[in-house]
């Protein structure tokens, strides 16, 4: 009795009664299974206790577990024959001569989670087979394969006992891109049977089952995506030269048209202008009909060749600093002449966070807010038109709004389209082209802005777009990933002027020029950054305030780096011997166009010597090209060279030359003139033998080691050419 009232499972004990068994202990448990009320008084037999194994012979066979001390065990008995009933683990013992006992092991749970399993694994089977993915498992070791579905065996075209015990490398080769992470999708190669290859597209991940590591390959043939690749792209490549070929046409065309309209607009224009009364006011107002006529049509012309050139990738940006207060004042000048007579008031407002300067392109700018501005004065008959120009999130924002017609929202879709149209009647009425918008969304996009329109009917239309404020390395990236154009080579001038709208005035036109200008306000402030920045050319004040003139220049002739940098006088010189370091003299008078030939002729490149035979240097030497003259020599003619041309600065790769770069360079010194210090740069290797300490001492010079960027080597160029350059 202790031994069954402990045990945690249900057990009974059955005595024999003339070869039948009948209940006489039971635990809780067990009682509360056979429904037993009273344990003295409740003995039930065994076909009692266990009904539905009446007819199994079970009991003879317990009859035995008492004879011959054996165990007895059903790994699944159930006590009813109700489908749901509770399955046990069970094990019946002899415990005397005549008490059999029986212990039940509640397994339901466990053979449910079991058949759960099962059917689980006969799904999840179902779908590998016929998953449309071919599937293979591999060792993840060894890489061998174990096993792989229907379509795997499709994709090989072979017998599934050919690829088993391969490894997986033999038939999924990864493409140049392989990522060797789990999980993330690349494409590869399947290989068959026949050797032939598929393009696919594959997966891969690890599982551990049982204690093994496993790697699963996933994969689907793209072979007719790739083939749809192909079509696309020659459809692409047929409708982008169709394009090309348009573009071509209409640009020549478009060259050819403007030829003669230039002249029937010319002369037309003269003729209304100088007719004095010679003719009838038919024939005046047929001749004006000419001339506006022409003059639509030339703009029309304008903007096929605008759209045509940025169709066909011509259309080059070329990003400098813009002012501004400079392109906004033309603007408002160019507005107010088109508004004369309209009763029309056009106003520009800048927000105070708003920087003096963007980078960007200049005429660009320009083109796409006249455009905008255009449109307003053409759609708009009176009240206002206004620009406002905002800073928000380090995006420059440009806002042109009227109290025009306005826009129907259904045309607000299209107006952005190349020769699309809001409303024909409306645009018959104010000659509009079709094309004036897509250009500027165009140009928009190519400066790395968007536009867009807000409009209502007979409200008004605002037209905002941004462009994004850039750094100079940013503007440089770009130039790297696309055709727009980065000018590297600016000049940089510092102009030294007391007077503030004159030093303005030539300030915004230098910078149109093309040149990168730093402003100084006196002597003191001009000498400090003379000394900072080292600039290409000086343009300075007769009357400059703080340090004079004279006293300026003398400061510069006393300092090495400062004396080679040539100097514009604006104004008279102030004193004739000091005609050594003033290269020239401007009289404020004259026309901007006289200072730009001037400083073209100070600014002309500097001459270099490259001594190099290797092909990847001279790759990158010509595209030094585009700031300096450069002369290339060999192993033959370098000695020759250098004293024929006198460079500013020698490039020797002494790679190219090895242990005769020392006598090379003592040659290249001996030949020049005494007072030649121009400096050398060697391009040096890892293999590069050390040059000669003496002859080093020698010259000024810089060591670059091989492989030189592009930007490093410019740098260094100028630094040597400001401090020991001619």
């Amino acid at each position: 009795e202790g031994i069954v009232n402990i045990l945690p499972h249900p057990m009974i004990l059955l005595r024999n009664v003339n070869e039948h068994f009948v209940l006489i202990r039971s635990n809780q448990q067990a009682a509360a299974i056979f429904q037993i009320k009273d344990q003295r008084e409740d003995l039930k037999t065994f076909n009692e206790l266990f009904p539905q194994l009446a007819n199994l012979k079970i009991e003879s066979e317990l009859l035995q577990v008492l004879t011959k001390n054996t165990l007895w065990r059903n790994k699944a008995l159930t006590l009813s024959d109700d489908k749901n009933a509770r399955i046990y683990d069970t094990m019946a013992f002899r415990v005397t001569a005549t008490i059999l006992g029986m212990v039940f092991h509640d397994i339901t749970d466990q053979r449910n989670t079991e058949i759960e399993l099962i059917e689980q694994q006969k799904f999840i089977n179902a779908i590998y087979q016929v998953a449309p993915v071919g599937l293979i498992i591999a060792d993840h070791d060894s890489a061998l394969i174990r096993d792989m579905n229907i379509e795997a065996l499709r994709m090989f075209e072979g017998k599934r006992h050919m690829i088993t015990g391969k490894k997986i490398d033999d038939f999924l080769i990864p493409g140049e891109n392989e990522d060797k992470t789990s999980g993330e999708i690349q494409e590869g190669t399947f290989r068959k049977q026949d050797g032939k290859t598929l393009p696919v597209l594959f997966r891969k991940s690890d599982i551990r089952l049982q204690n093994t590591h496993y790697t699963i390959y996933g994969f689907v043939d793209i072979s007719l995506l790739k083939e749809a690749e192909k079509e696309l792209q020659k459809a692409k490549e047929a409708a982008e030269s169709a394009s090309k070929t348009k573009s071509q046409f209409l640009a020549t065309i478009s060259h050819e048209l403007r030829t003669p309209m230039n002249a029937i607009i010319g002369i037309s224009g003269m003729l209304v202008k100088y007719q004095n009364d010679n003719l009838t006011p038919k024939q005046t107002e047929a001749l004006q009909m000419i001339h506006q006529s022409g003059t639509h049509l030339l703009e029309l012309i304008n903007d096929i060749l605008d759209l045509s050139r940025i169709e066909a990738g011509k259309m080059v940006i070329t990003y400098e600093t813009v002012y501004l207060s400079s392109i906004l004042t033309e603007i408002k000048d160019i507005i107010k002449g088109l508004l004369k007579g309209k009763p029309i008031r056009f106003d520009i407002n800048i927000a105070d966070n708003v920087p003096k300067t963007l980078i960007t392109d200049r005429k660009k700018l320009h083109q796409i807010l006249i455009n905008l501005l255009g449109n307003s004065v053409k759609f708009t008959e009176k009240g206002l038109i206004s620009l406002t120009v905002s800073n928000e999130n380090e995006r420059i924002y440009f806002a042109v709004s009227d109290t025009g017609i306005g826009i129907k929202k259904e045309d607000q879709k299209i107006i952005f389209d190349e020769f699309r149209q809001a409303d024909g009647s409306a645009t018959r009425k104010h000659q509009g082209t079709g094309l004036g918008l897509s250009i500027t969304r165009k140009l928009v996009t190519m400066l790395g802005g968007e536009i867009g329109v807000e409009s209502e009917p007979g409200v008004g239309t605002t037209m905002r777009f941004w462009l994004p404020v850039l750094s100079e390395e940013q503007i440089r990236e770009l130039g790297r990933n696309t055709e727009r154009a980065i000018e590297l080579a600016k000049k940089r001038v510092l102009v030294i002027e007391k007077d503030s709208g004159y030093r303005n005035s030539l300030i915004d036109y230098l910078i149109q020029s093309g040149y990168d200008v730093e402003p100084a306000e006196n002597g003191f402030q001009g000498l400090k950054k003379t000394v900072q920045i080292l600039p290409d050319i000086l343009l300075i004040g007769n009357d400059i305030e703080g340090i004079s003139c004279m006293e300026f220049l003398r400061k510069l002739i006393l300092d090495g780096r400062l004396s080679r940098i040539p100097v514009v006088i604006l104004g008279e010189c102030p004193d004739e011997r000091l005609t050594g370091q003033v290269r020239s003299v401007f009289s404020k008078n004259q026309p901007y166009a006289t200072l730009r030939k001037i400083l073209e002729e100070q600014c002309k490149p500097r001459l270099l010597l490259a001594c190099t035979d290797d092909i990847l240097n001279h790759t990158l030497l010509t595209m030094l090209g585009k700031k300096y003259s450069i002369i290339v020599s060999g192993k033959e003619d370098t000695v020759e060279k250098a004293s024929a041309f006198f460079p500013e600065l020698t490039i020797i790769d002494q790679d190219s030359f090895g242990e005769k770069t020392d006598s090379l360079i003592a040659e290249i010194v001996e030949k020049r003139p005494v007072n030649d210090t121009s400096p050398f740069l060697f391009f040096v290797s890892n293999e590069t033998k050390a040059i000669n300490t003496t002859a080093l001492e020698r010259i000024h010079h810089d060591i670059l080691k091989k492989p030189v960027s592009e930007s490093t080597l410019l740098q260094i160029i100028e630094q040597n050419l400001r401090l020991y350059g001619k």
